[in-house]
């Protein structure tokens, strides 16, 4: 009888221990930019027709690859844990950019969204911080793009230029200016730069 215990309890311990072998190595794969090896099966996470993330569940665990989340690997033991790619921008706290070393006075793009193109002008990164943590505009605009507003509201000052080309506004922040364009031909492009930047030729023109 006690043979037979034992005999259990090391198939048991072994088990275990496989389970975080195979775990640690897929853990380390999905970290290196790798797709997991040992795993039973996956699933792909869908919000509004847009992929999301992709499960894979491994031999009693799951690694969560999500590239729109904060956290870009997740490992749950035993399959239980959660991840979240909604980010909230309403306790967004500032506003940073990088300026570039070495500019060329010309605006590059950032990001396309369905009805309008996001650039930047002499500029390296652009993050915003929330929790004490650095997230770039990008990830912010992937799940809110009326952050753009939020970034107006709360970082930049009443001190505007307004042009009469349909309504385009030059918002000054600390160290930055954005100029949100409205044309009569119906471009809402968006521009973001350092204090050197204005309504330079070619902006809120359409391409």
């Amino acid at each position: 009888m006690k043979k037979t215990i034992k005999i259990i309890l090391i198939a048991i311990i072994s088990i275990i221990l496989l389970c975080v072998i195979l775990g640690i190595v897929d853990y380390i794969r999905a970290n290196n930019g790798k797709k997991p090896i040992f795993i039973l099966i996956s699933a792909d996470v869908y919000s509004e027709s847009r992929l999301i993330a992709i499960e894979y569940y491994g031999l009693g665990y799951k690694i969560v690859i999500c590239d729109k989340c904060i956290d870009r690997v997740t490992f749950m033991p035993l399959y239980f844990g959660s991840y979240a790619w909604f980010i909230d921008s309403d306790d967004i706290t500032s506003f940073k950019i990088t300026k570039a070393k070495e500019c060329d006075n010309k605006a590059k793009l950032y990001y396309t969204e369905e009805n309008r193109k996001i650039y930047t002008y002499c500029l390296d990164k652009i993050e915003l911080e929330k929790n004490n943590e650095n997230i770039s505009l990008k990830t912010y605009l992937w799940e809110d793009p009326n952050v753009i507003d939020k970034i107006i509201t709360e970082f930049t000052d009443n001190n505007t230029n307004s042009y009469d080309d349909g309504g385009t506004i030059l918002y000054k922040g600390a160290d930055f200016n954005l100029l949100k364009c409205h044309t009569i031909d119906g471009n809402n492009d968006i521009y973001i730069g350092d204090k050197n930047m204005g309504y330079f030729n070619s902006f809120c023109d359409n391409k």
